[in-house]
């Protein structure tokens, strides 16, 4: 939980331009919604600036436009939040269990997505096996790696009302929709 975000002496710090926080109105409510029409999905949203909740490490608070890359590093230095403990998830096994606080208001369980697939008779397989066995596996913590460095660089042209973004990617069409979105822009102009 986010109790307290306090940027006053970045703002006022000489060559600091703009300190954004979640609540600015510049940026307030805008947010990339993962929607999906089906069953098994839960809705979530991850907002330009967050208020209220922080979800994982890296997620954005505040944004500083200063003058020079030093001017904004001394700025961020001077902000200070103030959080408020929740108990932890560390591993997808307590997400899961029964009574796991979910990551995202309004979701009923950990699950973003459950959907089930079944092919032929499985049942009729392992029936008719001559043995079988169980096994369990799990995939440590992963994060970007130098292949993938979840980095943007976009340029907008005022004159033809269009922005030409390049990023790591693998889904350029839902990005571009949501970038539409949240910028008020129609797709084609992305």
């Amino acid at each position: 939980d986010i109790i307290g975000v306090d940027v006053a002496a970045a703002a006022q710090l000489a060559g600091v331009v703009r300190v954004l926080t979640g609540s600015d109105p510049l940026v307030a409510g805008r947010e990339i919604r993962g929607e999906w029409q089906g069953d098994g999905w839960q809705s979530s949203a991850q907002p330009a600036l967050v208020q209220g909740r922080a979800r994982f490490a890296g997620e954005a608070l505040v944004a500083v436009a200063a003058e020079s890359r030093y001017v904004a590093e001394d700025a961020v230095a001077m902000i200070r939040i103030e959080y408020g403990e929740r108990p932890p998830l560390v591993s997808a096994q307590a997400a899961l269990a029964d009574g796991a606080q979910p990551l995202h208001d309004g979701w009923t369980s950990n699950v973003f997505r459950h959907t089930h697939f079944l092919g032929g008779d499985p049942d009729g397989a392992f029936a008719a096996a001559d043995g079988t066995f169980e096994l369990r596996t799990w995939t440590h913590r992963q994060t970007g790696v130098p292949i993938e460095t979840r980095a943007c660089v976009a340029s907008y042209d005022a004159g033809t009302e269009t922005l030409t973004a390049w990023m790591t990617n693998q889904m350029p069409s839902v990005v571009r929709t949501s970038l539409a979105d949240v910028l008020g822009l129609d797709e084609h102009r992305i």
